[in-house]
């Protein structure tokens, strides 16, 4: 009875292992094919169309070839900067394989040549691209990265009170806009105060985004100029002229 339940035991063990397997290597309808090295956390947000990614990848040709790193910044070989972000808008490879990841995932990606180049070099060959997702924007909230990294002049990925101070100074509109709704002339103490969670007194993304989604900073736009239309008598008498 005890070798029988073991036995059990054991086809239930390989019968979910064979489960992980399959589910953990895919091969999309163009063709790449798709192993979760590291899976996501089951709360993730998904990449999805339109959104931004940013990746630290080492691409090599099926001989062992390195063709593209994020990991060899400084060496002879075609490198990118260690922070890039790219658009999930078009059909390559690697949005391809990267469709539905999630920050923090790590994939590792065999892609038929002609979905990533052209270069001769690679014709007729697969290339591993063995990538790690290390930031995921989504489409709303790129406007609102673009205005994180316009603020972060001293690009530590904070922004504190100096330079929340240079931003409302530099977009005059903004600090005239919240002064008047609020009442409040030290904007920068009271935007760090609501929105600084963590009391380290600048905001980091997430909470600058918080900030963004709650207060309107878009630069209002300029009102068309005002055309006046032509009277009809005034037309007619024209064209009569021209004849």
């Amino acid at each position: 009875m005890e070798n029988m339940a073991l036995l059990n035991i054991k086809r239930f063990a390989l019968f979910f292992v064979f489960i992980c397997c399959v589910a953990c290597n895919i091969v999309t309808e163009e063709g790449v094919e798709i192993e979760i090295i590291t899976p996501p956390a089951n709360d993730c947000v998904q990449i999805k169309t339109g959104d931004w990614v940013s990746v630290l990848y080492n691409m090599t040709k099926s001989c062992g070839k390195t063709l593209e790193s994020t990991y060899n910044i400084g060496s002879k070989n075609k490198t990118v900067p260690q922070e890039y972000y790219f658009g999930v808008d078009s059909r390559n490879g690697v949005v391809i394989g990267l469709a539905g990841a999630c920050k923090g995932e790590r994939r590792k990606l065999l892609i038929p040549s002609p979905l990533m180049s052209r270069d001769p070099e690679t014709a007729g060959d697969t290339l591993i691209y063995d990538a790690i997702v290390a930031d995921h924007v989504l489409a709303e909230d790129k406007h609102r990265l673009r205005e994180f990294w316009s603020m972060d002049w001293n690009t530590d990925k904070y922004i504190d009170l100096e330079e929340l101070d240079m931003a409302l100074s530099r977009e005059g509109f903004l600090e005239n806009i919240l002064q008047d709704n609020s009442g409040i002339e030290n904007m920068s103490d009271m935007i760090i105060g609501v929105f600084d969670k963590d009391g380290d007194e600048a905001l980091d993304r997430d909470e600058f985004f918080e900030m963004h989604r709650n207060i309107n900073i878009s630069k209002p736009e300029e009102e068309p100029p005002t055309t006046v239309e032509e009277p009809e008598s005034k037309r007619r008498r024209r064209k009569r002229d021209e004849l």
